[in-house]
Order: C-alpha cells, then structure tokens, then sequence
C-alpha cells in the first residue's frame, strides 16, 4: 500500500493512547473554516436508478426500495456494494462510486427503508433485522443482474460506514464476499445506559419523532462547514426518529452481547479518530479478537465520522483501490 503521502498523521493501527487522545478531540473539535471545499458529491450522480426492482414486505404493506448504481465499462473487474449509515442515503456515497466506477468496477448502492427516497410506513424501522434481509435481497437480485448483464459472475465486496457497517458485517456472514469494508461502523455507540434506556421508552411512546437536536447534530460529523451550511432536504424529511435510533442501539447490544462472529475473508477498517459517533473501541475490540488472517486497519487521527465528506478520502481513495484490486481473484 503507499503510505508516502503522509499528510493526514495516517496510521496502521490504533492503540488505547490513540483512543485518548481522539477522546480529547471530540471534546473540542468544532466545524472549522480552514477544511471549507466543495462537497466531493456535488454535481455526481448515480448513472442509474432503480435497475432492479427491489419489493419487501413492510409492515402493514409491501415497500419499494430505491436501487442505484454506475459503471463505465461492460468488464467491471468486481462488483462493489455500498450501505449508507443512520439518517443518510445513497445520494451522499455519490463521489466515492463515481471514483470506483471510473476504476472499472461495478458499484450499487440502496436506500434503506424509511430513508432517502425508499418507500416507509410506520416513519421509523423497527428492529434493524429488517434492514438486514432488505440489504439481502438487494445483493442477491443484484448478483442475479450483474451475471446477466456481463455474462459472468463477478468477485463482489461489500462496504458500509456507521449503521452500514453493521448492515455489511450481518449481510457477509450469508453471503461469501472477497472483502469487507468498514467505514467507521457502528458497532456500539458511547453513550450511557441510562441515556440508551432513556431512548427506549421514549421510542416506545414516540418511535416516529426526530431524533432530539436534529438536524443540529449533523455538525458533529464533518469538519468541512459546508455539509453544515448545506441543508439537503431529504435528510432533513427522514432524519433519524427515535425508533430507528432505538432499533440501531438494540443491535448493537446483540451484536456485542453474542461474541466475536468475525468471518470474513478479508476485512478493511477506515477508523476516524475524532468520531463523536460510534465507539472507536468496540471497532478495535472486534479487529483484536477477529480470527481473521487478513485483516487490515487505516486510522486517521484527524479525521470526522462522516468518512466520505472528509479531505482524508484523498489518501483513502487510491489505496482503497489497491487494497481491493489485490483481493480480486
């Protein structure tokens, strides 16, 4: 991998005097005017949409999912499948599929139910298994497309940042991926018990209202003002609710309550040292305890939670290409 351009204090690995430090960041950091730059998706686009029909059952009815992706050439050298997090959607994830479909890989990505411009019922999910299975159906019809399409089956991995890590980790353990690889995911969340028991009675009586201080606390996860300043619209309309983010805290327990359930063939954490989002602990907790050979962690000291949005992705993005061009077999 190169590591010459080293600009952004770009490690290997974190430790436990990395995660203090971060800690002491997060309790600092603020948006600052010295990382203003135009968003990396502005003016990019998904070349198609809806190129599978995607149908599951909802709650009271079935729901249509939105379907997106992009590719420059009729032999993609693998196929790429993207999760967005917790009150975002495949808009955002834009600038990194233009870069992997200009790479010559084939790269899709959803709108999660009750997000972006997916189908929703209740407002909220309810239990974060339903996405799951959604994101499971989305990969095989996907599979099924691109087979037809290219007229062979392509090596495929599976990338997520924040809730869409969780999503791939889950997703990966049916399907058998070349790689895995995590944007900051979210595996657990730092905040207190009484905060996240607080969340669910609140979800119980309320599931469908906005998370408390949103769309305020998208400040907390770019340093670049202009996400901020921004204000999409559709993230404001389907922001994170109550229920969702009760739903997000409820796997997250069961994911850590059930042990390590590492599997994959190759995995890839991108951690962000200044996430005031998810635990940079339970991320290292799983890479120590993973039984997996090839393994691999980039951590940047500096960087915010929303990874795509960050000026890290400049050194990101080329070895994320190496990293994947050498797993495809």
């Amino acid at each position: 991998m190169d590591t010459t351009k080293n600009d952004f204090g770009f490690k290997t690995l974190i430790n436990e005097k990395d995660l203090q430090d971060g800690q002491s960041k997060i309790e600092n950091d603020k948006p600052n005017n010295k990382y203003r730059t135009n968003l990396p998706n502005e003016g990019t686009n998904f070349k198609y949409e809806d190129y599978i029909k995607l149908t599951v059952k909802g709650y009271n009815k079935e729901v249509n999912l939105k379907t997106f992706c992009s590719y420059n050439t009729d032999k993609p050298k693998a196929a790429i499948y993207l999760f967005h997090g917790l009150g975002s959607f495949s808009d955002h994830s834009t600038g990194l599929a233009k870069f992997l479909a200009d790479s010559d890989y084939f790269v899709c990505s959803i709108d999660l139910r009750e997000h972006g411009y997916s189908d929703g019922e209740l407002g909220y999910i309810y239990s974060l298994d339903d996405a799951i299975n959604d994101s499971f159906k989305f990969v095989k019809l996907t599979e099924e497309f691109t087979e037809k399409k290219f007229n062979c089956v392509l090596p495929k991995f599976i990338a997520g940042i924040s809730m869409g890590g969780m999503i791939s980790n889950y997703v990966s353990r049916q399907i058998n991926f070349n790689g895995v690889i995590y944007f900051a995911p979210c595996f657990n969340i730092d905040m207190g018990s009484f905060f996240k028991y607080s969340v669910s009675i609140f979800s119980f009586f309320y599931p469908t209202k906005k998370l408390p201080g949103f769309p305020e606390t998208i400040s907390t996860v770019v340093k670049n003002p202009v996400f901020t300043e921004k204000r999409c619209p559709i993230s404001e309309k389907r922001g994170p609710t109550v229920g969702t983010v009760n739903a997000l805290f409820s796997k997250c327990k069961d994911f850590n309550n059930k042990g390590n359930k590492s599997h994959e063939n190759s995995a890839l954490f991108i951690v962000a040292g200044v996430d005031k989002c998810v635990s940079n602990k339970s991320i290292l907790d799983y890479y120590n305890s993973s039984k997996v050979k090839d393994k691999t962690m980039w951590y940047y000291p500096n960087m915010w939670h929303f990874i795509y949005f960050e000026e890290e992705m400049e050194h990101i993005l080329p070895n994320l290409k190496n990293w994947i061009d050498q797993r495809i077999k």
